[in-house]
């Protein structure tokens, strides 16, 4: 059995993979969103949050062989778990991971974490556009509001974001909830409509549109913090099907010889 641990549009296409083998396996994933989205598994579907020793027990009571995390490149917690949890039990560790993509312009403000960001915001002139998802938009809009800043703020349609939206009084008018990163054209048509005069955005890559809304900002001269992806040191990292079909092919010999 093997656990996919996932969340990320990259997850659907590992799950579709593992299928096409023949290999059997459980998706967890940390939401119910991961429930909506990942419906087509939903006889292989685990959905909540699992801390080290949750998951450890987990793998032990399934019987998992391999771990494959595919979780979101900014969930450090849950990779480390997975890590650790892999070397307590002795089983093999997969990390796939989106390729970065190497954005160079000298609008391009790199933030090694939030904090630092936070440091920069007021790069991002009166009217940015966050769009960081919403663990890290309290403190943002806190720094936002001591800088003056009127910040428009998209987050995905969900009901626990437009409540945590309320909590921070985010006014309707500077709200912005859909699916997606959007395109570029959707991109400048906002900023042109709202008056937008930076971003705020994680490296997400280019699964996450990070180079779309980027550039859209970029081609008009406007100024992007882009707060780069956490330090995690994987035992094993790919970011192709290709090889990770080579691992698994690899892994499914020695299965057979147990």
């Amino acid at each position: 059995m093997i656990l996919l641990l996932g969340g990320t549009s990259e997850s659907i296409l590992i799950a579709d993979l593992l299928e096409k083998k023949g290999l059997p396996f459980i998706l967890s994933v940390a939401s119910n969103l991961g429930l909506m989205r990942f419906k087509k598994y939903e006889k292989s579907l685990h959905a909540g949050v699992l801390d080290f020793h949750g998951l450890l027990e987990f793998v032990q009571k399934k019987g998992i062989k391999l771990i494959i995390d595919a979780t979101h490149p900014f969930a450090k917690n849950a990779s480390e778990n997975a890590i650790r949890t892999a070397q307590v039990l002795n089983i093999p560790y997969i990390r796939f991971e989106r390729p970065r993509d190497e954005l160079k312009n000298p609008l391009i403000i790199e933030a090694i974490d939030l904090e630092a960001a936070l440091r920069e915001l007021s790069q991002l002139g009166k009217r940015p556009l966050i769009t960081v998802g919403v663990k890290m938009l309290p403190e943002i809009i806190r720094k936002s509001a001591v800088l003056g800043q009127k910040p428009v703020v998209k987050v995905l349609p969900l009901t626990d974001n437009f409540t945590l939206l309320d909590d921070l009084r985010i006014p309707p008018e500077d709200r912005l909830s859909f699916w997606g990163p959007g395109s570029r054209e959707l991109i400048s048509q906002l900023i042109k409509f709202y008056s937008l005069t930076g971003l705020l955005t994680k490296e997400s890559g280019d699964l996450g549109g990070e180079r779309e809304k980027a550039e859209s900002f970029l081609n008009q001269s406007l100024p992007v913090i882009l707060i780069k992806r956490p330090v995690v040191f994987y035992p094993q990292l790919v970011s192709t099907l290709d090889r990770l079909e080579e691992i698994l092919k690899l892994e499914a010999e020695k299965w057979k010889k147990q």
